[in-house]
């Protein structure tokens, strides 16, 4: 087992289990869970949207869909790594007017990475026209790329809210965003007008209504105020630009598994591995809840307490998440083929394999956000670029392979070792880190 993992787990039980019911009191603690009710709202919409698709159109048209909204994912995670997630970091220990300045600069940041993602992707839609293809993906993806400007403003303002701990103004904006948008996929259902293009449509309209109610909610801390505009853009790209970098691999490693399906097995192969990872939709809930609370929780816990209060809050993290994902992969992967009938009317019987060996890779998920969350807590994401670096680098040598020779199978054997792969190489910078006794200046990975 690996050294941190062992010290995570057995070391000074007693303290990590005092910091554990710590961090289950207080307003902090509170707006985590609100954090939890919030990213609630957003998978369940999610989790619907993938099951009335899945159940209403055929295999290869879902797959299309699949592999669309792969895109505006991997446009989300550019926006994570390049605002949002440094916001996180930066944004949460301000104080004064610094807040102000810090916010209204990186929220005209922000309008200018919209607009330019909206004029690659539509650029990209035009060319999809002239290239031909049995399932036409051309329609989908232009109205993913008409949808992309507010589903990233919706997620700006959103994350922005919970950079300040105002988890309950971002409680509600989610709330009207996927309560509009769950009324709107469950009435294009009923009237048998849910396609790919339909959907991009309502998730824009319903994003663009919460974008503008988001930026309402943020007029405390967002102005006019530039003065610092230049030094709090460089000052994000000084620490996104690790973070862009691992994103890149971060997409390759992963949903870069749907695109070598889909070419190697065509459009049905995305369709089956994204109905499988549906199954798994409810814990998205906490994974992703995390990163309402959980980066700018580490950072004031390493602000103020340094490393070891930094570590106890880091241990809380890994007892939960490995009782929390192992007793849902369990429950998941001995009812594989019966949630596969019950959720997709027996569209995708056969695959109950495909459940049980995601189960493996969203435990290996989980489990690697925990020395991520230190690693960027400590200021030094470039340890997890090197993780993903290496993922990649198993992907394009491996996963290609699998996919060719083990169809379906091999892609989801590639997701295991690649999650394997950011696990260990993220748990082994973050020790590294440790061994260096706290002294940050002289660690380099």
């Amino acid at each position: 087992m690996n050294t941190y993992f062992k010290h995570c787990l057995l070391g000074k039980r007693a303290n990590t289990i005092f910091s554990a019911c710590k961090s289950l009191r207080g307003t902090l603690a509170l707006k985590s869970y609100v954090a939890l009710i919030d990213q609630g709202l957003a998978s369940g919409a999610n989790f619907l949207i993938t099951v009335l698709l899945a159940r209403q159109m055929i295999p290869a048209e879902f797959g299309v869909f699949v592999l669309t909204y792969s895109i505006l994912l991997f446009i989300k995670s550019l926006q994570m790594a390049l605002i949002t997630q440094p916001m996180s970091v930066l944004g949460a220990p301000l104080e004064g007017t610094e807040v102000q300045k810090y916010f209204s600069s990186l929220t005209i940041g922000q309008l200018t990475l919209g607009v330019c993602f909206v004029m690659i992707l539509l650029v990209g839609a035009c060319l999809l026209n002239f290239i031909p293809m049995q399932t036409k993906i051309a329609p989908t993806f232009f109205a993913m790329a008409l949808a992309s400007f507010p589903y990233q403003g919706q997620e700006y303002f959103r994350r922005a809210l919970f950079a300040r701990f105002k988890t309950a103004f971002a409680l509600l904006n989610d709330f009207l965003c996927y309560s509009l948008q769950t009324i709107g996929i469950i009435l294009l259902y009923l009237y048998n007008l849910l396609s790919g293009p339909n959907v991009f449509y309502v998730i824009g309209i319903s994003s663009a209504i919460a974008m503008l109610y988001g930026y309402i909610q943020c007029h405390e801390f967002i102005g006019s105020d530039f003065s610092k505009f230049k030094k709090i853009i460089k000052k994000n790209w000084d620490h996104g630009k690790w973070l862009l970098s691992s994103t890149l691999l971060m997409w390759t490693s992963g949903q870069a598994y749907f695109f070598i399906a889909a070419f190697f097995l065509g459009p049905v192969a995305p369709a089956v591995l994204r109905a499988a990872q549906n199954v798994y939709g409810p814990t998205h809930v906490l994974l992703n809840g995390l990163e309402g609370f959980a980066p700018q929780i580490a950072s004031k816990k390493y602000s103020s307490g340094g490393i070891e209060k930094l570590n106890n809050f880091l241990k809380f993290l890994l007892i939960i998440l490995l009782i929390i994902m192992g007793l849902y992969c369990l429950f998941a992967s001995l009812g594989s083929e019966f949630l596969l009938n019950i959720l997709y009317k027996k569209q995708y019987s056969g695959y109950g394999k495909i459940v049980v060996l995601l189960g493996i890779t969203y435990i290996l998920n989980s489990l690697m956000r925990v020395p991520s969350i230190g690693l960027r807590a400590i200021n030094k994401p470039k340890g997890i670029f090197y993780a993903h670096a290496a993922s990649s680098c198993v992907t394009i040598v491996f996963g290609i392979l699998l996919v060719k020779f083990l169809g379906i199978t091999g892609a989801v054997l590639g997701t295991v070792i690649s999650a394997l792969t950011v696990l260990l190489m993220t748990s082994y910078c973050y020790k590294l880190y440790i061994n260096m006794g706290g002294k940050i200046e002289s660690f380099n990975p």
